[in-house]
């Protein structure tokens, strides 16, 4: 390294940052640890160790359990020399609001995370370069994921409608895009549609062999999910019609769902197991697979429940629990979720003393959690469901529908 120049050493440094955006974990790592030799060895460049340390930022939240050199100190380092001079070191001041907003949608602080993301402006006004356009676009991403897991589906449709408008074909984006309007669409109703646009995607991305890959996985998880949502969507309005015409329901854990929600199951349930003997072999996962893999799960676990096949349904549960531990995550809305299914499931079991305990558990954990729709389904039509059954079974349900 001695025989290079300054601007030598600064490229392979910015070729250890590009590198570090592909392959796994072990490979990020490697690429980081030599960007850090070099800076180590007396480059001299603040910005470009601001744009390491910002960079570590990201692969120590995509990847919890790695150790990450130097992370005590990075948020005052990028702080310090991230500074807005020319739209080249805008877009990485940028990058950095990026960063904090998702810190702070881990810490469930929406707004704060939206009013972090207002702060981007281009250096020209009327003129970005194309790295602050490219910034531009992934914070209108974050502002209509912010959105959705505000519950916020209708604006979060409109963000990620235009964002899906400026990309081109066959753009990484343009995947991305649709595998989070997919479930948008879906909250909102709009299930047909969410299930025609993921069926277009696939299709495309099959062609380019790109099915498997992470994208590919992502959005067949949504598919997935867009066939389990339609299923909910018609016990939805089965169960509405129950519950108006106020029907005891002695026989609810017989309940058997319209054929048309069984259809859907089925689809749902075929690509859910196909996802998760893919999931069970990535060695080394990070916290988006971790999350995938609590998703799959709970989405077996509510086919299960649906299908009325009640022992299974609380071995899925147990299941999700454990993707959950895995995930990290603190008693919250995940294990409430949880504890609330099951709940019902031991009442139409004839366990109503293990049902009730579980019912005044879940309730503890909602006063803390409350209503979130980070997963799709969970937060909102299962919610509801779930408390259909418990109330049409002669038990008091937790919270009230939402409509």
């Amino acid at each position: 390294m001695e025989a290079l120049s300054f601007q030598e050493l600064a490229q392979v440094v910015e070729g250890c940052l590009s590198s570090s955006r592909f392959f796994g974990s072990d490979w990020k790592t490697k690429a980081l640890s030599a960007a850090d030799r070099i800076m180590e060895a007396g480059l001299r460049d603040e910005q470009l160790l601001a744009r390491l340390m910002l960079r570590k930022k990201a692969l120590s939240r995509a990847f919890p359990g790695e150790i990450w050199k130097g992370l005590d100190h990075a948020g005052d380092i990028i702080q310090q020399y991230l500074i807005p001079v020319d739209p080249r070191s805008n877009a990485y001041f940028g990058e950095a609001l990026l960063s904090n907003a998702q810190g702070m949608i881990e810490r469930h602080e929406l707004p704060n995370a939206r009013s972090e993301l207002t702060k981007f402006k281009p250096f020209y006004k009327d003129s970005p370069s194309n790295q602050e356009q490219g910034v531009m676009h992934l914070i209108t991403f974050w502002e209509g994921k912010i959105c959705r897991y505000g519950g916020d589906f209708v604006h979060s449709e409109q963000y990620l409608t235009q964002l899906l408008r400026t990309q081109p074909r066959h753009s990484w984006m343009l995947s991305i895009v649709t595998s989070h309007l997919i479930p948008v669409q879906c909250e909102l109703g709009r299930v047909d549609g969410a299930m025609h646009l993921a069926k277009t995607e696939l299709d495309d991305l099959e062609r380019r062999n790109s099915l498997h890959h992470g994208i590919g996985r992502r959005l067949r998880l949504a598919s997935a999910d867009s066939h389990l949502m339609k299923a909910l969507w018609t016990v939805n309005a089965a169960l509405v019609t129950l519950g108006k015409i106020s029907r005891p329901l002695d026989s609810l854990r017989y309940f058997i769902p319209p054929k048309a929600a069984r259809d859907s199951l089925e689809k749902a349930k075929e690509t859910y197991r196909a996802l998760q003997k893919t999931y069970q072999g990535i060695p080394n996962p990070g916290k988006v697979a971790k999350m995938n893999c609590f998703c799959i799960s709970a989405g077996l676990a509510m086919i299960s429940h649906l299908e009325g096949h009640l022992e299974t349904a609380l071995s899925y549960w147990k299941c999700t629990s454990n993707a959950a531990e895995k995930c990290g995550w603190k008693p919250g809305f995940a294990e409430m979720i949880i504890t609330y299914s099951t709940s019902e499931l031991n009442l139409r079991l004839g366990r109503p003393t293990e049902s009730f305990d579980l019912l005044e558990r879940a309730k503890h954990l909602f006063q803390q959690a409350g209503r979130q729709t980070y997963f799709v389904a969970l937060g909102t039509l299962w919610l509801d469901v779930v408390g259909d059954w418990i109330e049409l079974n002669g038990g008091c349900r937790m919270v009230m529908r939402r409509c």
